[in-house]
């Protein structure tokens, strides 16, 4: 069976549970591109649909929840864990935390965000994962750290780090806005994302053409990744004034 096969079978069995039960069942961490198809995909069954939480509305990879159609599910009911350190060595990276929660032999579908900002460490975990992860990693890569499980109401909330870019753009297309951001021309905008080099909201795309609204993020390999932020107004001439989040 397939990766996607295997996905549609659990998405399957969670519907057929919610619609017998009359409840709201929970699944694994997804990324964002496969949330996407999930959310697609839930539409084969019309009795039941689907959200996803992280932890906080920041996150990218959450869990799942199917539910009865017309009821809802509560982020404070999804059974994930957070634990968060201070005073986390500069020389931790992502992989390296990663690397000692699945060295416990957790799957990574278990794992949520792995965030570190300012010598601060926050992971998220399906629950009652986290309190085995706070007793058994004292050390990441070869530093110390002492990680707390901490409770919903103690949870921080970490934004990303943006640089805010003002441009002026004759239409909402995807390669006139990543001609405005990145100093391409035209032609070289549209020649990325022809050789899928670009996503929309995690999803490749190959239509230069494609449309853009506010809130949806572009990813440009090689360039960097933006956040599609408010459409200023017009100008005099009818261009568009557009306010771009790049990820620093």
């Amino acid at each position: 069976m397939g990766q996607k096969d295997f996905l549609f079978s659990v998405l399957e069995d969670m519907t057929v549970f919610a619609q017998e039960h009359c409840a709201v069942t929970y699944g694994d961490f997804y990324e964002p591109q496969t949330q996407y198809i999930i959310e697609r995909e839930i539409g084969r069954y019309p009795q039941a649909d689907c959200e996803f939480w992280g932890g906080h509305e920041y996150c990218e990879r959450k869990m799942l929840s199917v539910y009865p159609k017309g009821e809802t599910a509560d982020t404070s009911e999804y059974p994930l864990d957070c634990i968060q350190a201070d005073n986390i060595h500069s020389n931790i990276t992502h992989r390296d935390v990663l690397g000692a929660v699945i060295g416990l032999g957790i799957k990574r579908e278990k794992i949520g965000d792995i965030s570190l900002n300012n010598g601060e460490l926050q992971l998220f975990l399906a629950s009652p994962l986290g309190e085995f992860v706070e007793k058994n990693i004292n050390q990441i890569n070869i530093y110390n750290v002492k990680l707390k499980k901490v409770g919903r109401d103690n949870i921080k909330v970490i934004e990303p780090s943006f640089i805010t870019l003002d441009v002026i753009v004759p239409s909402m297309r995807l390669d006139a806005v990543i001609h405005a951001a990145y100093k391409l021309s035209r032609n070289e905008a549209s020649e990325y994302v022809k050789a899928q080099k670009v996503s929309i909201n995690h999803c490749l795309t190959l239509k230069p053409s494609s449309s853009l609204k506010e809130g949806d993020v572009v990813s440009v390999r090689t360039k960097g990744r933006m956040m599609i932020g408010e459409i200023l107004g017009n100008t005099h001439k009818g261009n568009i004034r557009l306010r771009l989040k790049k990820f620093a």
